[in-house]
């Protein structure tokens, strides 16, 4: 199966960068700190904690386009209502995409209907009931 690189995807692999955490203490160990001239002490490689960077963002990067493991969570049991399937799924996109991840309510909401697009019509839908 293929998809088409279209802005949503963009808007979704930005945030998954953005979003990306890397253990400050693994890249401390590696950054060198000492310039002395000759000296025998073991100092960390920069290569390698750009490496340590640029792995962690590969694998945020993989999961999030990995669609059916990501953006639609399968986190439903066998007998749950559509309901129950639909909060779970909910409560997994509103914590992947939360203002705190995404810098601004409208960025989240954004990120949540292009991981469904399904959502447009229920949610236009309230517009024309009040």
């Amino acid at each position: 199966m293929s998809r088409e690189v279209d802005e949503a995807l963009i808007r979704r692999v930005l945030a998954t960068v953005a979003d990306t955490k890397v253990s400050r203490s693994a890249v401390e160990f590696e950054w060198p700190e000492c310039h002395r001239k000759g000296c025998a002490g073991r100092h960390g490689s920069v290569d390698q904690a750009f490496g340590i960077m640029k792995h962690r963002i590969m694998e945020d990067l993989r999961t999030e386009l990995m669609c059916e493991a990501t953006t639609r969570p399968d986190m439903s049991q066998d007998g749950d209502t559509p309901e129950q399937v639909a909060v779970y799924t909910l409560a997994i996109l509103m914590d992947r995409y939360n203002v705190n991840k995404t810098s601004t309510y409208v960025n989240a909401a954004q990120l949540i209907v292009d991981a469904y697009p399904a959502i447009i019509p229920a949610l236009a839908a309230m517009e024309d009931a009040a």
